[in-house]
Formats: structure tokens, C-alpha cells, sequence
């Protein structure tokens, strides 16, 4: 659940074992107003700079930086476990990151290859009444002997869009490129 969904008297409860954690693993004495303060502050930074943060990776974030993972530290405050927060924020950041960029080359490689080509032009231009109609296989060796392909779908019984009536495959990369640059951008 992400901090932003989690009321804040729930939000004590949940953290106040990890801070508690803290005082014990540094040797620190725990009065109660400090603690009350810490927690309060803490919440406040999280709902502020993480609250699309799950709560679990906010645990882990403090129990790392409790046992050193995230560097040496002498105190419990609020600036230290932000900043551990802040550490395991980018590092979820940069796994979801190189998730993303192993998906685009997966997608990628797959519009390199006239299989792949015919699934997207399959996914674009046939309904699913049609879909069966016309085999993967024969709009590949199609695509790879660049067949104008409205001519290709009516050999099926399958008449496409008016505007797409001559277009071949590569018409259709180039305009499919096109806004995929232009939607990349934004």
C-alpha cells in the first residue's frame, strides 16, 4: 500500500517498531516527546516527498540504514531516515527504470522482424471477428515480400479501412514510427 493511501494514525503504527528499532540497534535513549516528534516529522517528510512510496520498501528503506547499508550514522533523526528512504526510492527508481528499457528492446526487436511486424499489423488493422481468418505465417512471407497489403487482406475476404487501402508495410512503419517518436517526446 503506498503512504498516500495510509491514514496517519495508521501510518504510526506501522512505523513505530522501525523507529524504535533505530534507538536500540544506536544506543540511543528513547524519551517519549523525542519519539513522539520523530515519528510525527518522519510521517510528515514521507506523505510530502514519498507518498507514492509503498510502505514495505519505507520499512526496508529504514531497516537497511538502520544496520549500515546505506552508510555509517550516529543518531536517530528524521534527515537520516529520509535520506535512507530517499536512497531506496532510487534505487526502485532505477530497477523500474532498466525494467522499462528492457521492455522498449523487447518491443523493438520485435519490429525488426517480419513475424513481429505482421502481429502488430494483425493488431491493427484485423477485428477480432476476422482475426482468425488470415495465419501469422502468410502476413510475415506478405510483409517480407512487400505485398500491398489491403490487396494481401481482400485475397482473405477481408476489406481494411479506407484510409489504410494502399498502404504497404513499410507505409504503415513510417507513419507508426512517426507517432511513436512524437508520443516518446512527451
Amino acid at each position: 500500500m503506498k503512504i498516500k493511501e495510509i491514514k496517519v494514525i495508521d501510518l504510526k503504527k506501522i512505523l513505530i517498531f522501525s523507529v524504535k528499532k533505530a534507538f536500540e540497534v544506536n544506543g540511543d535513549e528513547m524519551n517519549e516527546l523525542k519519539f513522539v516528534n520523530l515519528i510525527d516529522n518522519l510521517i510528515e517528510g514521507l506523505q510530502r516527498k514519498f507518498g507514492l512510496m509503498e510502505i514495505e520498501d519505507i520499512k526496508i528503506a529504514i531497516t537497511n540504514g538502520i544496520y549500515g547499508e546505506y552508510g555509517q550514522w550516529n543518531r536517530v533523526s528524521v534527515k537520516n531516515m529520509l535520506n535512507w528512504v530517499r536512497i531506496k526510492w532510487d534505487e526502485i527508481k532505477q530497477k523500474k527504470q532498466f525494467e522499462d528499457d528492457n521492455a522498449y528492446k523487447e518491443i523493438v526487436n520485435l519490429r525488426e522482424t517480419p513475424f513481429g511486424q505482421a502481429i502488430i499489423w494483425k493488431m491493427k488493422f484485423i477485428s477480432l471477428d476476422d482475426w482468425d481468418r488470415i495465419p501469422l505465417k502468410e502476413i510475415a512471407i506478405a510483409i517480407k515480400e512487400g505485398v500491398n497489403m489491403n490487396k494481401f487482406a481482400l485475397d482473405y475476404g477481408i476489406e481494411l479501412e479506407k484510409s489504410n487501402k494502399d498502404e504497404t508495410f513499410e507505409d504503415f512503419k513510417t507513419k507508426r514510427d512517426k507517432i511513436y517518436k512524437k508520443n516518446k517526446k512527451l
